[in-house]
């Protein structure tokens, strides 16, 4: 797969893990949230852009302090994105 059909997919699935954010239980808000800052860490490592840097930016702000506390921990267990 060519690099700019990866780039369209990993910006669907964050597109996607956001609307999954709004609707899934409150247990599991803490994990998708961590998911949704690792996939947008991973963009900024492959793409670099500003727009890129300026989203996990708020993403980060928008989070609850007790949930940046979890990140390691899901950044442990999760698998890795591929690019």
């Amino acid at each position: 797969m060519n690099n700019t059909k990866r780039i369209k997919e990993l910006r669907r699935a964050r597109e996607r893990m956001k609307r999954q954010l709004k609707t899934c239980p409150d247990e599991l808000k803490v994990v998708n949230a961590c998911m949704l800052i690792i996939l947008q860490e991973r963009m900024v490592e492959v793409l670099g852009t500003i727009e890129e840097h300026v989203e996990l930016a708020q993403l980060r702000k928008a989070m609850k302090p007790e949930w940046l506390e979890m990140l390691p921990r899901v950044r442990a267990m999760a698998p890795p994105i591929p690019v």
